[in-house]
Parts: C-alpha cells; structure tokens; sequence
C-alpha cells in the first residue's frame, strides 16, 4: 500500500515523464518555431501513474521493478528511486 504522501509523488513524477514524453514527440520545426509540446492529458497521466504505481509497489513487496530493461523503464526507476530511496 502507497502512503499519501507517495502517492502525491508518484502524480508529480507521472506528471513529469509524461510531459519530457510530450517534448521528446516534438517535432524540430515545432521547437525551432517556438512552440511548446501539448500538456499531458488525463488518460495520458492515468497510464503513467498506473505504470509507475505497479513498479512502486513490486519494489515495497521485495521485487526489483522491472518488467523490461528499455530506456522509460530506466527513468521510470530513477523517479522512484527519488520518491522512496532519497527521501527514506
């Protein structure tokens, strides 16, 4: 089970993944003109969150977080290494 407090942290770094997914989806002439990427979505957050909250409570029962070893699976660790490693 996530503490409130964990769950606030994991909306705030869905929010931000999801956004650096948004930038990353950008096209160049998009950037180059001055346009910022879309805000995510709901639906879009909701996946996030769903994904990370998954991994979050594999690792609290003793699990590594990992289905598979890809790049959003990487930073998705990183986030919560932030969330419940350096603020233990």
């Amino acid at each position: 089970m996530l503490t409130p407090e964990e769950k606030i942290k994991l909306r705030e770094a869905a929010y931000r993944i999801s956004s650096l997914e948004n930038l990353e989806a950008q096209s160049w002439d998009d950037a180059w003109d001055g346009k910022y990427p879309e805000e995510p979505g709901e639906s879009q957050l909701e996946e996030q969150y769903r994904l990370l909250e998954k991994m979050a409570l594999d690792i609290k029962a003793g699990g590594d977080g990992y289905e598979n070893y890809d790049l959003k699976e990487y930073i998705r660790m990183m986030w919560l290494d932030d969330i419940f490693i350096d603020n233990a």
